[in-house]
């Protein structure tokens, strides 16, 4: 599976019963693999290899996930610091803290500018 910038994970908020919905379009439309189940939270892989994280009651996440609304977009990045500055700058405001899970792997939430989350990956395995 190539590793390529763009759409990297997909960060939905459901009730129950739309939760179901997804997950038979995930499981049987989509061909998705279940590879989490948490209460409140399951996570399918998509062929692509982007993922699709699913959160209903009981999941725990930072208030300011969806803070303004159901869905949120996390993008593959080159450089996070860069793609950080380039936010900022354009008006966007960090939200919580970078979070390092190695020494070249990191992620972070950022506000847009018109209220917006986006979720920011910095990921070194093969990026093209």
């Amino acid at each position: 599976m190539k590793r390529s910038l763009g759409i990297k994970t997909i960060l939905i908020r459901t009730n129950g019963q739309q939760r179901q919905g997804m997950a038979a379009l995930l499981e049987n439309g989509m061909a998705a693999k279940k590879v989490l189940v948490d209460p409140g939270l399951t996570v399918y892989q998509l062929p692509d290899g982007c993922t699709v994280e699913l959160y209903c009651a009981g999941s725990c996440y930072p208030p300011y996930l969806f803070a303004h609304g159901d869905v949120v977009i996390g993008y593959r990045v080159h450089n996070l610091q860069q793609s950080m500055e380039e936010l900022t700058a354009s008006g966007g405001r960090m939200l919580g803290e970078v979070v390092d899970l190695s020494a070249d792997n990191c992620y972070c939430f950022m506000e847009m500018n018109e209220g917006g989350v986006v979720g920011l990956y910095q990921l070194s395995a093969a990026v093209s």
